[in-house]
């Protein structure tokens, strides 16, 4: 039995979907490594998987109360995502009104949508024993503490970003320093993947790239121009048809907390995987442009209520991705931005209000990094919408 176990160790140390006994476990990533546990004789049975919580257990207490949107229905049109033109009108004369008022006024909105965003915000799971942890949470086999207050100490953009260029370079050297003979793939697009690239590392070799058309090539430029050193370039395509099977694979593994439809490259990256042959560590820019640039979303949830949407949005929609990608490859996805030191060291102490309409502290992070300014894409176009036409009942 394990004493005593990290978000962190769960991800990079236990294989995926296995079933883990121990007296504690510790969510040190701020909700954005998905674990779930059950209690059992005064211990923990935690997993990266709801479904093999239950396989385990021979038993199955199904929650009523559990009730994720129809994804598969939203997407393939049976079930309507929005009422329509209405909104759109609403939401521009939202938009003229003072930021104050906006706010207020988008908060009290959101408890109307649940049902059309691409996740599900909730802590119970399909099954009335198995709780999903919650960010910063530390969880016994009879209590549960959380540990999260934000500061917002770090009151200047300069600290700010001279902290993220030195813990980001530290995370990553604890990561190889600790994983040797891993490899890694950073699965590289927007700007916040590609300040990964940019990091000093002890073995560049073992540091390869996955992007798909239609950025691949933007990347590739991008390596170049800038001078990057890296393995491998893995280029993906933006044909992502599954079968009914694979689709019904993403949806058990998600434990129906997020869209499949959002959840990408799956069956390329394990192509890679298979490739490269050495256990891998992935790499995803997740969630960086939420502090280090202007977005909407969080920025108009005021001071407090953006630490609350970090806690909520972040892990039921990012971190459901990385939880689909570690159950299907059994591989490690890692964000570069939820590492430990990361939400030690800055996000803890972090203050929204440092950021304007209109900022962006990246290209500045990427000049520390770097050690000269930084070439961008001129562009960052997405792969094109994937929707579903399947008739399946998630539940």
């Amino acid at each position: 039995m394990n004493n005593k176990l990290t978000t962190e160790e769960l991800y990079l140390d236990k294989a995926a979907n296995s079933v883990i006994e121990t007296n504690e476990i510790k969510d040190v990533n701020a909700g954005m490594y998905p674990c779930y546990y059950l209690r059992s004789d005064g211990n923990l049975k935690i997993s990266t998987s709801v479904i093999s919580l239950i396989e385990e257990s021979g038993e199955f207490s199904y929650n009523s109360s559990f009730k994720p949107p129809n994804f598969i229905d939203i997407s393939s049109g049976k079930e309507s995502p929005s009422t329509g033109p209405f909104i759109n009108i609403v939401g521009r004369f939202i938009n003229m009104l003072p930021e104050e008022i906006q706010r207020r006024v988008r908060l009290k909105h959101e408890l109307s949508k649940e049902h059309r965003r691409p996740w599900y915000t909730t802590w119970e799971t399909v099954d009335h024993r198995i709780t999903k942890l919650r960010p910063f949470e530390c969880v016994t086999g009879t209590e549960a503490e959380r540990g999260f207050t934000p500061t917002f100490s770090i009151n200047t953009t300069e600290k700010l970003i001279k902290l993220t260029a030195e813990t980001l370079s530290e995370y990553i050297k604890r990561i190889e320093n600790s994983y040797p003979n891993r490899q890694h793939i950073v699965m590289a697009g927007g700007k916040d993947s590609l300040l990964i690239l940019l990091i000093k590392k002890e073995s560049p070799e073992n540091w390869h790239v996955f992007s798909s058309e239609p950025n691949c090539s933007l990347v590739e430029d991008f390596l170049t121009t800038n001078e990057i050193q890296y393995g491998n370039l893995y280029q993906g395509t933006d044909d992502l048809q599954e079968n009914k099977e694979e689709t019904i694979m993403k949806i058990i593994q998600s434990d129906l907390y997020v869209d499949p439809a959002h959840i990408r490259f799956i069956n390329q990256l394990s192509i890679v995987k298979n490739e490269i042959e050495d256990d891998c560590i992935f790499w995803m820019g997740s969630e960086g442009d939420t502090f280090y640039s202007w977005n909407r979303d969080y920025q108009l949830q005021g001071r407090q209520g953006y630490f609350d949407y970090h806690m909520t949005r972040s892990p039921s929609f990012v971190g459901s991705v990385h939880q689909t990608y570690k159950n299907v490859l059994d591989a490690p996805i890692l964000s570069a931005y939820h590492g430990y030191e990361m939400w030690n060291n800055i996000f803890r102490h972090y203050d929204p209000d440092l950021i304007s309409e209109g900022d962006d502290l990246r290209d500045e992070i990427a000049r520390q990094l770097h050690g000269r300014a930084v070439k961008w894409p001129s562009r960052n176009p997405g792969p094109s919408k994937y929707d579903y036409d399947l008739d399946i009942d998630p539940i």
